[in-house]
């Protein structure tokens, strides 16, 4: 009998043990009340409609025309999709494009972006990834160029989108006060790769010539000509 009661206290100290599962919480944002299907996050539930997201992504086009199982468990008569591997904050932000509370005219941010970038990849919504690959990121970088290390290294190689490289590399480079050209030589900062790092090294002192040879070329002193004005000024004040 002692060793039943010990074996059981064994089992129960082992249950203790065990980190509890987090229940899932409605999102205060996007739980809608006409909502047909709901995608679980993390812990985070989204009560959404089929036809909005079905309207923009293949991927969910394509799973909302497979059958239910009989045995799916349901809540408010609402299937629930689990989507592993994303966040509920890229979601949350996500979801704040797909369903605008308000014109949105100002430069998106840096997490805005990224959780706009890896979704619409992820989920094929086509019209957003051109969105954010096209004007919104010429948009960005011009507006927050200081965010040029960060987009290098989370966002373009992650995303695939090799075409934007050389744009984070001349954002990176032409920092006036330096920052993001000193963290991407950095040594200690694992979050540039070395490619990376190299190609901005190589970029430098190209940029730098260019830009003694076009804006700054009036600068360039020789013999027998004045600095200012130059021979080639149209209208010498």
């Amino acid at each position: 009998m002692e060793s039943v009661l010990r074996r059981r206290t064994d089992s129960n100290a082992e249950k203790e043990d065990e980190p509890t599962e987090t229940p899932p919480t409605r999102s205060t944002e996007y739980w809608l009340d006409d909502g047909d299907i709901i995608l679980q996050v993390e812990t985070t539930q989204f009560r959404l409609g089929k036809t909005m997201l079905a309207m923009h992504s293949s991927v969910f086009r394509d799973l909302f025309t497979l059958p239910i199982p009989i045995d799916e468990p349901m809540i408010d008569n609402c299937a629930v999709v689990v989507l592993s591997g994303d966040t509920a904050q890229d979601w949350t932000l996500f979801l704040r494009a797909l369903f605008p509370k308000f014109y949105l005219s100002e430069v998106p941010s840096l997490e805005l972006l990224a959780a706009m970038l890896r979704l619409s990849k992820k989920y094929d919504f086509p019209l957003f990834r051109a969105d954010c690959t096209g004007s919104e990121w010429t948009n960005f970088t011009t507006a927050a160029n200081q965010y040029a290390e960060q987009l290098l290294a989370c966002l373009v190689r992650e995303m695939g989108l090799p075409s934007l490289l050389p744009l984070s590399y001349c954002y990176i480079i032409c920092d006036q006060q330096g920052e993001a050209m000193a963290k991407v030589l950095d040594p200690t900062n694992t979050s540039v790769d070395a490619t990376d790092r190299f190609a901005c090294l190589l970029g430098y002192p190209k940029l730098l010539k260019l830009q003694f040879t076009t804006m700054l070329a009036w600068l360039d002193f020789k013999a027998g000509s004045a600095i200012i004005p130059t021979q080639t000024c149209e209208q010498p004040a």
